[in-house]
C-alpha cells in the first residue's frame, strides 16, 4: 500500500500532467520527458484523471475540447484564405481534401459519428471458386460498404478490375 508521500506526489504529476495537456502545447511524450516518467505512464495518469468524476476534470476536458476546436476553426480559416488564393486544379484538390481532414478530426472530437454496421457472411464453404466469383463478392461487399456509408450506390468506375 501507498504512503500519502507517494499519493500526494501521484496526484501533483496527473494534475501537471492535464494542465500542460489542456494547454495544447505539448504531446504525451514532451510531457513525460519534462516530467520524469514514461510515455504510458502519463497515458495512464490522464485516463485515472479523465475517469474521475470530479466537476473540475469535467471542466478540463470541456476546456480541452474548446481548445481543438478552435485550432481547426483557425485551421479551416487559414485553408480557406488559400483556397481562395489557389493557383490551379491541384492546389484547389489539394485544399479541399484538408478541408475534409478538418472536418473528419471535428466530428470525431465532437463524437459526432455513428459506428456504421457491416455484415459479412464468413461461414464455411463461402470462399468463392473461381477469380471472377471472388471478384463479385468484393464488387457487393464494396457497393454495399459504399451505400452505407456515402448513402448511394457505388459507381461503374468503384469495381474491382477483371
Amino acid at each position: 500500500m501507498r504512503n500519502n508521500t507517494t499519493d500526494e506526489a501521484i496526484k501533483l504529476r496527473r494534475a501537471r500532467a492535464i494542465e500542460l495537456r489542456v494547454q495544447g502545447r505539448k504531446n504525451m511524450r514532451q510531457i513525460a520527458k519534462e516530467l520524469g516518467v514514461s510515455v504510458a505512464t502519463i497515458c495512464n495518469d490522464i485516463r485515472a484523471v479523465v475517469n474521475e468524476e470530479t466537476e473540475g476534470v469535467a471542466d478540463l476536458i470541456k476546456t480541452t475540447r474548446e481548445i481543438e476546436c478552435q485550432k481547426l476553426d483557425d485551421w479551416q480559416a487559414k485553408v480557406l484564405t488559400s483556397l481562395d488564393n489557389a493557383k490551379d486544379v491541384d492546389d484547389e484538390a489539394k485544399l479541399y481534401g484538408l478541408l475534409v481532414r478538418i472536418a473528419e478530426r471535428r466530428a470525431k472530437l465532437l463524437g459526432l459519428d455513428a459506428p456504421i454496421k457491416q455484415e459479412i457472411d464468413a461461414t464455411i464453404g463461402s470462399a468463392p471458386r473461381t477469380a471472377a466469383s471472388a471478384r463479385a463478392m468484393m464488387n457487393a461487399l464494396f457497393a454495399t460498404s459504399a451505400e452505407q456509408s456515402l448513402g448511394a450506390s457505388s459507381d461503374e468506375d468503384d469495381e474491382l478490375p477483371n
